[in-house]
This record gives structure tokens, sequence and C-alpha cells, in this order.
């Protein structure tokens, strides 16, 4: 087990501050997310990161290159950190969204009564935890080591469930952009530190 896991949501973006769902599409920082990623290098400056992922969307692997940029590792992409892949309505905004779809919540499981997630091609709550549980087996194998991971809110959800940390405290959670949550090692399990 990694002695010590950073995770990171990407800075913002344009569709962030339209509200507009992004899920798969690959948008890039926008001025502010670029700041915000810059602000969160300074403060992870004095971490010894030893192993980074990323998602490989752009605005989760921008935000890991501007963070880890003086830490000098390679940055491991994988699918397996990005956003839920919310299907047909990626692009839309949320106010168009919940005009369309007054029964859907971005927040709950997208199996929601008469809107059949297969009918949009939504990835569920399930299928999302299932990468998640699969990319951990991943991260575990780096014993005593400090790793980054650049992700995405819907991602970062069940990773943070999937490491330990209660699920109604990771509900109650703000997953702000580019902020970080530090989890620590403790005996055999991690304790959230710094969220």
């Amino acid at each position: 087990m990694p002695k010590k896991i950073i995770i990171v949501r990407h800075g913002e973006t344009d569709h962030n501050a339209r509200r507009i769902l992004q899920g798969h599409l690959d948008t890039v920082l926008n001025k502010k997310g670029l700041a915000q990623a810059r602000e969160t290098a300074e403060l992870l400056k004095e971490e010894n990161i030893d192993v980074i992922f990323s998602s490989d969307l752009s605005r989760a692997l921008t935000t890991a290159q501007i963070v880890t940029q003086n830490h000098h590792k390679d940055i491991i992409q994988t699918k397996a950190l990005r956003e839920r892949n919310f299907g047909k309505l990626q692009g839309m905004t949320y106010e168009e969204i919940e005009r369309i779809f007054p029964l859907f919540s971005i927040e709950q499981d997208t199996r929601v009564p008469g809107y059949a997630s297969e009918q949009y091609a939504i990835e569920t709550d399930e299928e999302v935890a299932k990468r998640i549980k699969e990319f951990v087996t991943i991260i575990l194998v780096h014993k005593n080591k400090t790793v980054a991971i650049f992700a995405h809110g819907g991602s970062i959800r069940p990773l943070l469930i999937e490491l330990g940390v209660p699920t109604d405290e990771v509900k109650a959670m703000s997953v702000k952009n580019a902020h970080p949550f530090i989890l620590e090692k403790k005996g055999g399990k991690y304790t959230l530190i710094s969220s």
C-alpha cells in the first residue's frame, strides 16, 4: 500500500463555468483553471511524490503536468480515472438536462425511473465503481510510496470510498477544482488528513 495518496480534481474549464456536463468530452483548462493548478503546485511542492497517475482527458492531464512539473516523474495516463460517461447528455447544460429529464440526478445513480441509462449510453454508478476498484489494485502495489492521482469529480468520489473514506462523508464533500485530498496510511487503512 502507498504510504500517502494525493487526489486532485482537474482545474476549472469553460464547461465548468458555464455548467455544461462534460463527461468524456475532452475539454481544456480555462485561465482560472490554469491558475488553480499553479496554486496547487505551490501547495504540494514539498511533497515527495513517487508515482503520478492521471485521467487521459486533457483537463486532468494538464492539471497533473502543472502540479507535478517540479517532481520530474512520468505521468501514467489511464482511462480508468475518467469522469463518468454521460453519453448523449454530454455537452448539455445542467438546466437543459433538468428541464428535459426532471428525474435525472448527476449526484445519484443514473438508472432513474423512466430513463434507462442504456437509452442514453450513460455509465452507471456500478460501472464507474468497477473501473475505480480495478484502478486501486494498480496503485496498491506501490508500497510505502506517495502516489498522486489527477481525476474528475465523478471518479474521485468512488475512489475515496474504495480507499476507505465513509460513503456518507464522501457524499457530503465538495470536490472543488484543483483542490487536493490527502490520505495517509495508518495501520492497514487510509485516513483522510486533508480535504
